[in-house]
């Protein structure tokens, strides 16, 4: 089992006196072999914490130290506001090269962009894009649109949130 423990220290160096803001210990592994993920949330944090350094600790289950080992891939930090909810989408660059419109994004893992077009902003009339591929890296999510089918030399691009499509 693994332990992973978040903390502050008094002066924000990793040598200062520690205070444990949450710990979190693995299950133990359910099928031989596998991975597994593992999902944990705290408690809102303390006020006083606002704005310190956040030190992460990860550790083999000390009551296990000596006869057990365990394996850890791919770590995850998320912060959430107050609501529980994640933190809102951030478009990070938007480019175009040749026929390829890149967008990229954090914060949108389990979503696809609605990506408009119009070639009149007076009296526009908006037109989806679909991406042609997606990917993510470093928790950005990057996606490629194929703007052959906009056909003009000057085009205005949005991205609009799916739900309140045109507002």
């Amino acid at each position: 089992r693994i332990e992973v423990r978040l903390f502050v220290t008094d002066d924000d160096i990793i040598g200062g006196e520690q205070t444990v803001v949450a710990s979190f210990l693995s299950r133990l592994n359910q099928v031989a072999g596998e991975y597994q993920v593992e999902t944990a949330l705290t408690e809102e944090v303390d006020p006083a914490w606002v704005g310190k350094r956040l030190f992460v600790q990860i550790v083999v289950d000390s009551e296990n130290e000596s006869t057990s080992f365990a394996h850890l891939d791919n770590f995850e930090l998320v912060a959430l506001n107050p609501e529980g909810e994640a933190p809102e989408p951030e478009v990070v660059s938007i480019s175009i090269v040749g026929d390829a419109l890149t967008l990229s994004a954090t914060g949108v893992e389990e979503i696809t962009p609605l990506v408009e077009y119009t070639l009149d902003l007076v009296n526009p009339d908006w037109q989806s894009i679909t991406p042609t591929s997606s990917d993510i890296v470093n928790g950005t999510t990057i996606w490629t649109f194929d703007l052959g089918a906009v056909n003009s030399a000057v085009a205005f691009f949005r991205v609009v949130d799916d739900e309140s499509e045109g507002e």
